[in-house]
């Protein structure tokens, strides 16, 4: 059998607190139910009573506090179906999360590798069984750990490969080599990845083994999101250019057209501060999401002499995000098109290669 563990994190914010005699109150229940793969058998389940006490009205609406807690139980390998409830006392509605969980099984040769935690402490034993908590969100502002386990049925050797890559663009960023020896069956291992390398972004972590063939590798997306740090003033100079497609014409200018590096790097502080949906946090998701689609527009769409962001593709990408559906066309003079549909926005953009050069022109927008 496998181990199934749930790590359940419950945001204050998403709680109603209600004012007790220490100050405020959070009461909810919360239940985890793992069903069978059609979900009429129910398999295991678990509930909690919870109650959260903070001293001030502040605590009540902290953003990234989290009440958090957690179970494991032994499992058959197979597919299920797990049930996460959450019911605040002080609202009338439960409110559910729906989830495919796949167990695999770890006896089957030559050898399997469990899923990869990302955690932000080492934990101080690797032992199997023995899990750290995983941050949440994956997240990370600092270097952080990867813990897992793998299991061999074989003997002899084994090198495990412990990669970090960018998600869209695939660079390899880091690559270490894990030593299995042959006499053990079990190991458990913790790597930690280099945040200070890395810019703020989306990447994934893997593992697979170097030397044994057909085995399913694990991996995890997890994200950067330093503050935002300049090493020139072309680089300040390039991030403001993109807020053209976001900002009001006059608000632009005026952090365009600033004389010094410290004053354009206060004003588009302040900028983004604006707009930060949590500005009690170090995070500004807003400000991440949009560069991280600048540089995918960067990676993507770049042609000689022109950055990607500079292009009606890199602009509408931008803007609007990834497409629902990119459809490829072909016109009886062999002009390429693409057209992009944003299913949720109602929205459609065609693009057309006019010179077949991968210049891709907006000639139709609705």
């Amino acid at each position: 059998e496998s181990r199934l563990f749930i790590f359940v994190s419950v945001p204050y914010d998403e709680l109603v607190f209600v004012r007790a005699d220490s100050g405020f109150a959070a009461h909810y229940k919360f239940g985890v139910y793992l069903y069978d793969r059609k979900g009429k058998n129910l398999l295991f389940e678990k509930n909690w009573q919870r109650t959260i006490s903070v001293s001030t009205y502040q605590e009540t609406n902290q953003r990234g506090v989290f009440d958090r807690f957690v179970t494991s139980f032994a499992q058959k390998s197979g597919k299920y179906r797990l049930f996460l409830r959450l019911k605040d006392r002080q609202v009338p509605r439960a409110r559910t999360l729906k989830k495919e969980v796949i167990v695999r099984n770890f006896l089957l040769p030559p050898l399997q590798v469990s899923s990869l935690l990302a955690t932000d402490a080492r934990a101080d034993s690797c032992k199997p069984g023995k899990l750290p908590e995983p941050d949440p969100t994956k997240n990370f502002v600092r270097n952080f750990f990867v813990r897992f386990e793998a299991v061999k049925q074989n003997d002899g050797d084994v090198s495990l490969l412990f990669e970090v890559f960018g998600r869209h663009s695939r660079t390899l960023f880091q690559a270490d080599t894990l030593f299995f020896p042959s006499a053990r069956k079990r190991a458990c291992f913790q790597v930690a990845v280099n945040v200070d390398s890395l810019r703020n972004g989306r990447y994934r972590a893997r593992v697979r083994p170097l030397n044994i063939k057909g085995v399913q590798a694990a991996e995890t997306d997890f994200r950067v999101v330093k503050a935002m740090e300049f090493r020139s003033e072309r680089e300040l100079d390039d991030a403001i250019a993109v807020l053209r497609y976001i900002a009001q014409p006059e608000e632009w200018d005026k952090i365009e057209k600033a004389e010094t590096f410290q004053e354009k790097k206060k004003l588009f502080d302040a900028f983004w501060k604006n707009l930060d949906p949590t500005p009690d946090t170090e995070f500004n998701e807003l400000q991440a999401e949009f560069y991280e689609r600048v540089a995918y527009a960067n990676e993507h769409f770049s042609l000689t002499g022109d950055d990607g962001w500079r292009t009606d593709r890199g602009r509408i990408y931008i803007i609007y995000g990834p497409p629902d559906d990119v459809e490829h066309q072909t016109d009886q003079q062999f002009r390429e098109y693409e057209i992009w549909r944003y299913t949720n926005l109602n929205k459609e953009f065609v693009f057309w290669d006019r010179n077949g050069s991968g210049d891709y022109e907006l000639v139709r927008s609705q």
